[in-house]
């Protein structure tokens, strides 16, 4: 029923440093719910740790590490993979459901017509043990159908559940491109303050101009962080619930 989840989109880039770095977490995204359709949830665990404990660092200078443009570029692309995903998980749960009205309209048929044939047969003394057999076979098959039912339902609710971490995923990750851009945006201006500072420090209100444009960095950068351990807590409290 399982198949593969998606193929990896690679990036075309100048750099193949920066190729292996924007695809690296997606194959290690992808290999974490492949895990999960077998109830291992300890490697999306893992990632959740690693991917959402990349924290933002403002030097002195007004730059960052890790490169903001990157980061960028690394969001964007895990955006792509968990949308994918959560595709993915639309697309079984269609399946799931069809599964599941098909398997009950064929057993609800096939218990049908072993009871009307026991019934029929129950008036003749000789196919009394005819008409016994087929009315057991008839509560087997409605059994076998409530047990392959409860299956799918289990199935089914373990797929919603994938698709709630994806949507909380791409949820973290769009608040990140937002709060990176606002981040590349002020620090771009940040640098063009600080070039066009005289050499002499400028006036009062030039300084701190300046320092107001520097913790509007720091602030920005706190809120990324604290955005990124917000989302890696939500997806670690859905796996406790698994």
């Amino acid at each position: 029923m399982e198949t593969k989840l998606i193929n990896i989109i690679a990036i075309d880039v100048n750099s193949h440093d920066h190729e292996q770095q924007l695809i690296q977490p997606n194959q290690q995204l992808v290999s974490a719910f492949e895990a999960l359709l077998n109830h291992d949830h300890d490697k999306l665990k893992e990632f959740a740790q690693n991917y959402y404990s990349t924290t933002l660092e403002l030097t002195r200078q007004g730059t960052f590490f890790p490169d903001l443009s990157s980061l960028r570029d690394q969001h964007h692309v895990m955006r792509e993979t968990l949308q994918s995903l959560e595709k993915n998980c639309g697309t079984r749960l269609d399946c799931l459901d069809t599964y599941k009205k098909l398997s009950a309209v064929i057993f609800a048929g096939a218990a049908s017509a072993t009871a009307a044939v026991a019934a029929a047969n129950s008036a003749h003394a000789k196919m009394a043990t005819v008409a016994a057999a087929g009315a057991a076979a008839a509560i087997l098959l409605l059994e076998l159908r409530k047990w392959i039912h409860s299956l799918l339902e289990k199935r089914e609710a373990d797929v919603k559940k994938h698709k709630e971490i994806t949507g909380l995923m791409i949820d973290g990750v769009e608040n990140a491109i937002n709060d990176l851009k606002g981040i590349i945006a002020s620090s771009c201006h940040f640098s063009s303050e600080t070039k066009s500072m005289p050499e002499n420090g400028g006036g009062r209100k030039k300084r701190a101009a300046l320092r107001k444009s520097f913790q509007e960095l720091r602030n920005k950068a706190a809120d990324y962080n604290e955005n990124m351990k917000s989302t890696k807590h939500k997806v670690n409290r859905i796996l406790h619930l698994l």
